[in-house]
């Protein structure tokens, strides 16, 4: 029977007993080293009445001993020369444990991403959470690249959304996709969660100057519940029949986009930029709109606006009518139970004032 021939065999990783310089050992040896040398000047120089003469370093019990002078001096260069070395060995040792874990990051980042582009769903979600805890793990290196693939993930997946069919009328054509797959909704809210509890999560982007890529995702009929979208980027994104519920918002950038159907309840609008959408049978409600830009939107049929509000005196930018009727202002420092409050008796207010025929301001 034929030996198999060994160049078949499947490779294996080198681990650490095969290599020659291994960075423990290493960063050991050179603090012992160092504590020995240091040690050792410590033990020579302890003495406040040491003489730099020959009867001093060569005399033992009062005789003088040549000796005793090599044996004292040797001592002495062998701590001189052992400090420095044991700070060299212990840089070289700090080096390579980082270039080791360099290695590390960028196998389990690469095992990461193709676990994102396989067809079974559970490989495609334990993906999503080998990334997540590849960024805890190490923030300052990885966080970014982690969640830029979790952001790609998410916009090109969704855009192979196919539709199911299309209502078409004489005004537009609304077309209904599959479900948002589970694993893009895990994907989003892994992301987020990564935004929200990373140790200083928001230096690392502003750092980089990175912000959440969606520019033309498909998030039709999507259900995107507490989700931080702050500074996101939404040109051309699909938004028909989404519900954005508590999502932050803030400063994100919602540019061309038919948001037919959309609902937006409770999210966090403040300083975001809403530029040439088409609000139809669009729901906003209980919407923090402070410093909201509105610039060139339409505003056509159906649409519900209510319990909006802003932070006095930052009102929202070229804002409508519609917009404008259904917001309160908030005193700096007002709590949200005073605010809700005051606002229940103004719209009482107004109800009375209604019903008497009194004119409105």
């Amino acid at each position: 029977m034929n030996e198999p021939d060994p160049s078949d065999r499947p490779s294996e990783p080198a681990t650490q007993t095969d290599t020659v310089f291994r960075a423990p050992e290493a960063l050991i040896s050179g603090i012992i080293l160092g504590f020995v040398g240091l040690g050792l000047i410590l033990l020579l120089l302890r003495a406040s009445d040491i003489e730099w003469t020959w009867e001093y370093w060569g005399s033992s019990d009062g005789v003088f001993d040549k000796s005793v002078i090599f044996r004292n001096f040797g001592l002495l260069v062998l701590a001189l020369i052992a400090l420095p070395l044991a700070i060299w060995r212990s840089v070289l040792a700090h080096q390579a444990h980082r270039l080791s874990e360099k290695g590390l990051i960028i196998d389990r980042y690469q095992k990461g991403a193709q676990m994102l582009e396989s067809d079974n769903l559970s490989v495609r979600l334990a993906g999503v959470y080998a990334l997540r805890e590849l960024a805890k793990s190490d923030p300052s290196d990885t966080y970014i690249m982690v969640q830029d693939l979790l952001f790609d993930f998410v916009r090109e997946r969704s855009k192979e959304r196919a539709p199911r069919f299309d209502k078409v009328t004489k005004k537009r054509s609304s077309p209904e996709y599959d479900s948002f797959a589970a694993d893009l909704k895990i994907a989003l809210e892994t992301a987020s969660w990564l935004r929200d509890n990373v140790p200083e999560a928001m230096v690392h982007e502003t750092m980089n100057d990175w912000r959440p890529n969606l520019r033309e995702a498909n998030l039709s009929h999507a259900q995107i519940h507490d989700i931080n979208l702050s500074n996101a980027i939404l040109h051309g994104a699909k938004l028909q029949f989404a519900v954005f519920k508590k999502t932050n918002l803030t400063a994100a950038i919602i540019a061309g986009v038919n948001v037919f159907g959309t609902r937006f309840d409770g999210v966090d609008l403040s300083k975001a930029k809403l530029r040439f959408l088409k609000f139809e049978k669009t729901i906003l409600i209980n919407a923090n709109v402070t410093d909201t830009h509105f610039i060139g939107n339409k505003f056509e049929d159906y649409c519900t606006f209510g319990d909006l509000w802003f932070w006095a005196p930052h009102v929202p930018l070229q804002a409508p009518e519609q917009i404008t009727k259904a917001a309160a202002f908030r005193y700096p420092n007002e709590d949200w139970r005073a605010f809700a409050a005051r606002r229940a008796r103004d719209k009482e207010i107004e109800i009375e004032e209604a019903r008497l025929g009194l004119p409105t301001f």
